[in-house]
């Protein structure tokens, strides 16, 4: 099936990328991006690259499946390492890079 295409029997005509029928998909992702579940994934993430980085120099990349997911965990990780974070984007160790239309992005500062 084509990312793009709804699938059969979904019942909802809207649907994510993934084929998921909409109101499943918002379910889900409450699941996985629960406040808990964030500061877990921030601290596990924390320790393991910086773990790695004692070991050898990298970056590493999340990828997450929502904007509101990726701006939680962005804030929790700097919580965590507030010197990750620069207001200038020449500055700091922590990026983050999403698609979004300007109606989206005024929520997400």
């Amino acid at each position: 099936m084509h990312l793009g295409q709804r699938r059969r029997g979904s019942g909802s005509a809207a649907a994510n990328p993934a084929g998921v029928p909409a109101g499943k998909w918002a379910q889900l992702e409450a699941v996985v991006g629960s406040d808990s579940r964030i500061k877990l994934i921030a601290k596990d993430f924390v320790e393991h690259f910086e773990n790695r980085l004692s070991a050898m120099d990298g970056k590493a990349m999340i990828v997450v499946m929502s904007r509101r997911i990726a701006v939680a965990l962005y804030r929790e990780i700097v919580a965590l390492r507030p010197e990750w974070h620069a207001d200038d984007d020449e500055k700091g160790a922590l990026k983050i890079v999403m698609t979004g239309s300007p109606k989206a992005r005024s929520a997400q500062r």
